[in-house]
Order: C-alpha cells, then sequence, then structure tokens
C-alpha cells in the first residue's frame, strides 16, 4: 500500500513538473538560473577544445611532432579559440617542440618536465587541464593536454592549448550578468582567482592576500567553496564604490570539472 501511495505522489509531481515549468526550475534570471547558464557555457566551450584537442591527438600519431604536420594542426586548432594564447607539441622528454603562432616559436626546445600536469600527463596517459601557473612564455595561463600515442600504443608525446582563463570567463560571464545586480567571481581550490569584474584581483589568493585578511568571514567561506562543489553562504566585503563602507554579500557556488581539475564558480548579490 504504501509502494503504492508513494507511486501516485511522484505521479503527481512529475505531472506538475511538466505541466509548470516554474514548479521544478528556476526563474530565469534568479541566482540559480544564472549560474548554471554560465556553468554550462563554461562547460560547452572547454568540452569543445578538449574534444578538438583529442582529435589533434589521434591526426598526430605516427607523425613527426616538429614537422609542417604538426604546425598545421596546431594553426587549425589555434584559428578555432580566440581566448587560446597558443597550442604547441611537447616530444616524450617533455620538451616543446612545435609552438603556433610564429611569435611563440622562440620558446621551441624549452623544457617543461616538471610543471604539474606534465608529470601527470606522463604518468597518467590521460589528458589533463592544469590550474593557472607561470609559464615559459611569461604569461599567467593554464593548458588542456592530451597524450599522443605513437601506432604501437606507446606515448610520443602530447599537443596543447595555452589560454589564460580569465579572457575565456569574462567572454562567457560578462553577458550573462549585464543588467543584473550579481557579479560572479572564479576561484581555484587553493584560493587563487582566477576571475572577477575587479580585474586587480585576478592571480591574488583569497587565503593569504593581504587585502583579503580584514575580511575573515570571506576567508572562512572561501575555505568552505575549496572543499565543497556546492553550497551557500555570506561574508562582509568592502564597497566597491567607497572602500571604507563594508556590506554584506550573499553568495552561491557550484564547480566546472575537466579532468579532474575543478573552478569553483561563485555568483555574488550585496543582501545589506
Amino acid at each position: 500500500m504504501k509502494n503504492k501511495l508513494f507511486a501516485i505522489i511522484f505521479f503527481f509531481l512529475t505531472v506538475t513538473c511538466l505541466s509548470s515549468n516554474s514548479a521544478c526550475q528556476p526563474a530565469p534570471n534568479s541566482a540559480e538560473a544564472i549560474l548554471s547558464k554560465v556553468q554550462q557555457n563554461i562547460r560547452n566551450e572547454m568540452n569543445r577544445l578538449d574534444q578538438d584537442l583529442a582529435a589533434a591527438a589521434k591526426r598526430l600519431s605516427g607523425t613527426d611532432l616538429t614537422g609542417i604536420q604538426a604546425h598545421s594542426v596546431l594553426a587549425e586548432l589555434l584559428k578555432n579559440y580566440p581566448f587560446v594564447a597558443n597550442t604547441g607539441t611537447i616530444d616524450r622528454n617533455a620538451k616543446m617542440v612545435a609552438l603556433e603562432p610564429a611569435s611563440y616559436q622562440q620558446f621551441e626546445g624549452s623544457d617543461i618536465s616538471q610543471q604539474e600536469q606534465v608529470i601527470r600527463l606522463f604518468r597518467t596517459q590521460q589528458p589533463v587541464l592544469s590550474n593557472n601557473f607561470q609559464t615559459v612564455q611569461g604569461i599567467e595561463a593554464a593548458v588542456v593536454e592530451h597524450p599522443v600515442f605513437s601506432p604501437n600504443g606507446e606515448i610520443a608525446g602530447a599537443i596543447g592549448a595555452l589560454f589564460q582563463p580569465e579572457i575565456l570567463l569574462d567572454n562567457i560571464i560578462a553577458p550573462v550578468v549585464k543588467g543584473t545586480t550579481y557579479a560572479i567571481w572564479v576561484m581555484q581550490l587553493d584560493g587563487r582567482l582566477m576571475y572577477d569584474v575587479e580585474t586587480s584581483e585576478v592571480g591574488t589568493n583569497l587565503f593569504v592576500d593581504s587585502l583579503y585578511q580584514p575580511y575573515p568571514s570571506l576567508i572562512d567561506l572561501g575555505r568552505e567553496i575549496s572543499v565543497k562543489a556546492t553550497g551557500k553562504g555570506q561574508y562582509q566585503w568592502f564597497l566597491d564604490t567607497e572602500p571604507q563602507k563594508t556590506v554584506k554579500k550573499q553568495a552561491i557556488w557550484s564547480t566546472f570539472n575537466l579532468h579532474g581539475t575543478e573552478w569553483r564558480l561563485v555568483l555574488v548579490q550585496v543582501i545589506s
């Protein structure tokens, strides 16, 4: 009898949801809907890049990773992603052996074997997404890399796309929050800010930088954000237009995840 009653209730709720989206989905301009849209747009663009890198890695199997074909594949990949700074291949010794565009070719021959994501790629022989790091090219950036295998299945090197996340994120986030009372910042799990509407804060670390020390509620929430994939909370912060004035902000967050690397997407609104 209990199972039958449960089935009737479930059927009723399902019909209600199907007949009225407002009963089951957040309002289009709600914080939850906006955050979900941003998360989906990031996922779509990064998955597209990831899939193109996977296809490029297959095309380079059995080829010279320094040769004309490699450069052609890299240039083709680069032109489809305006937020990508450069594309490149590395050999089995983790030396960069081909780079596009030409302005980056001065860095060919650089040894990147000590970079965390490169170590992880060769250890797991799986694709990787790095955190932000200081590159040999002299910029703060992240990279998606896919292993390239020889025809007999041995790892021959890798192909990657180096990009500055704040460019990608601004192109996605700014149009979505425009005209609303919301803002979004993006954080690595170590507290490093990858994106903020205040560009001077990009690259700072929420946990250790002096800018944030007067705001313990923000640091505490940041630590919670770093260990929970989703959630909500509040914190005190100064008003952008009046640094002497403190306001309370409501935050909700979700996560973008690719190849085990997570970005926390934090949507905030002043509430008092």
